[in-house]
């Protein structure tokens, strides 16, 4: 994980994860600061502690839209931190799920296709 906080925090269900993992990898070869949990959680670490840790020290949130996404607690709940700590948000639509997170200032993008633009470090 990049400890200087340009990183950004990926953010999906757990049903999209064999899409998310593939993008993730995808990202970083191009040159991505990519945290993910499948990537970047240790044997032994403890799941909800990595994640807490990597949201805290991240720039924004890579946050992965589906209809399973929309509906986890867990996925709400991240995107929700980043609102309210001001990150960065880019929402990455898997084509299957609109959603619109209301905010008043923080920063954010929507993605639609495969793009590592505003990634690079």
């Amino acid at each position: 994980m990049d400890k200087n906080g340009s990183m950004f925090f990926c953010s999906y269900a757990r049903e999209d994860s064999e899409f998310v993992l593939k993008l993730a990898k995808e990202l970083r070869e191009a040159g991505a600061s990519l945290w993910l949990d499948q990537l970047d959680i240790l044997g032994g670490q403890r799941w909800d502690e990595a994640v807490q840790r990597a949201l805290v020290s991240c720039q924004g949130i890579l946050a992965i839209l589906s209809p399973s996404a929309v509906a986890s607690h867990n996925f709400m709940d991240e995107v929700s931190y980043a609102l309210e700590e001001g990150k960065q948000i880019i929402q990455y639509s898997t084509g299957t799920a609109l959603y619109r997170f209301g905010c008043g200032v923080c920063s954010m993008s929507i993605l639609s296709s495969t793009t590592t633009e505003g990634f690079r470090t």
